[in-house]
């Protein structure tokens, strides 16, 4: 259904099944997916793809300008489906050639800001009132909690956990949680872990390898070449020494 006090630009394309509430703005070139639900004063701007089943809660503005001085109009918001944005969200436009992009179901909570470039995969959970800086790449299953600031240019792993009210400067590994207002403190993410399935056998290597990289000082690679040599190899590990080797590629 769609209400007549809404406005849908004429080159908007939209899907079956979708819910346009009272004073939705839907402007030209925006595409959304069938059985999508669009809530009262919410804004999809252009340059917007929302793909199938996303809610967007009242106040929301998809599509907006990225926030910046050399901003360069309107790049595109790429969503996959099955997202929930809650009240008040503002999502920007990619810019100088590089998207924002969302993946599939996704939760970001009210009062929170994505900006241009970010990138963010899959069933992520971003709480309310955080702010995520220009392109940021935030994996799988990440759970960044209230009021939380993140730079410009994080990366934050799959399966990592960052806590309320911190200020996110550096890089988060997978499968760590980070914490303190610097979030200057981490440790193991068992208890998610242990949640998406991932082997106990793999959580012992894990803590293992955080053992000896954060606490005994050793490198990463010489951490997980240890570990291997006495617990066999893991995927887990894999990926933890491969975020850290681009890390420190990237600070060089």
């Amino acid at each position: 259904m769609i209400s007549l006090t809404s406005y849908i630009g004429p080159k908007a394309r939209i899907g079956r099944n979708v819910e346009i509430a009272p004073f939705v703005y839907i402007g030209d070139e925006v595409e959304i997916g069938d059985n999508c639900e669009i809530m009262p004063y919410a804004s999809i701007l252009p340059g917007t793809m929302l793909g199938r089943g996303n809610r967007i809660f009242a106040g929301s503005i998809l599509g907006a300008a990225p926030m910046h001085r050399e901003e360069n109009g309107h790049g595109r918001l790429i969503i996959g489906n099955d997202n929930i944005f809650r009240e008040n969200c503002v999502i920007t436009t990619g810019s100088f050639g590089r998207a924002t992009r969302i993946g599939n179901s996704n939760y970001f909570g009210a009062d929170i800001s994505v900006q241009s470039g970010t990138l963010v995969g899959n069933r992520t959970t971003i709480q309310a009132g955080c702010k995520i800086g220009e392109r940021c790449e935030i994996a799988n299953v990440v759970l960044i909690q209230h009021m939380t600031l993140v730079d410009p240019d994080i990366s934050i792993g799959t399966l990592a956990e960052v806590q309320a009210l911190c200020h996110v400067g550096k890089k988060v590994p997978p499968y760590i949680t980070v914490g303190g207002p610097s979030a200057d403190f981490c440790l193991l993410n068992t208890l998610r872990l242990r949640q998406s399935g991932v082997p106990e056998e793999a959580i012992v290597r894990l803590r293992m390898a955080c053992l000896q990289i954060y606490h005994c000082g050793y490198t990463p690679h010489a951490a997980v070449k240890r570990i291997e040599a006495k617990y066999g190899e893991s995927e887990e590990l894999h990926l933890l020494l491969k975020f850290l080797s681009d890390v420190r590629v990237a600070e060089r």
